[in-house]
């Protein structure tokens, strides 16, 4: 596979970044009425990064909710994991490795609202190649877990 342009490459990298960034905040917030304590996202975000550095399509896709769409700068909108599929793919065959540094982080009720910034590391064309960038994404608690349903995100790299 061969990568024509930066951009390409920014857009695939912001759109793999994006689920992973809701913690702090997010493990101590409560409830409306104080009866439990807000989700702790830590383990989602380790489980998806544990998932993409190692090539799991599967692993990954389980982050985002069936009808995600995902919106990245210089690319259209993806809508569900048939679209996602062949970003993922990209990256994976590139051998991308992703670290993700949480932002800030709002949950309220069963939706939460995330920001961080994202570092995916890959090989182009025989060089190694760093793609970095910011990223917000919107989440909803489903039956087996919170699931991102919404990843805008977009590249710090000069152009």
């Amino acid at each position: 596979m061969r990568w024509s342009t930066l951009p390409v490459v920014a857009t695939l990298t912001l759109f793999l970044a994006a689920p992973l960034v809701a913690q702090e905040e997010a493990g101590q917030a409560e409830g409306a009425a104080g009866d439990h304590a807000g989700p702790d996202f830590t383990a989602m975000y380790a489980d998806y990064t544990a998932a993409f550095n190692a090539g799991d399509m599967d692993g990954v896709l389980s982050h985002y909710a069936e009808e995600a769409t995902a919106m990245f700068q210089g690319g259209p909108a993806m809508a569900g994991h048939a679209e996602m599929r062949p970003r993922f793919e990209e990256f994976f065959a590139a051998g991308a490795q992703i670290a993700l540094h949480p932002g800030e982080q709002k949950v309220m009720g069963h939706m939460a609202v995330d920001q961080g910034h994202y570092v995916i590391t890959m090989e182009v064309e025989g060089e190694s190649v760093n793609l970095s960038g910011y990223y917000m994404g919107l989440m909803h608690e489903h039956d087996d877990g919170w699931k991102f349903v919404r990843i805008v995100s977009n590249s710090d790299q000069e152009r």
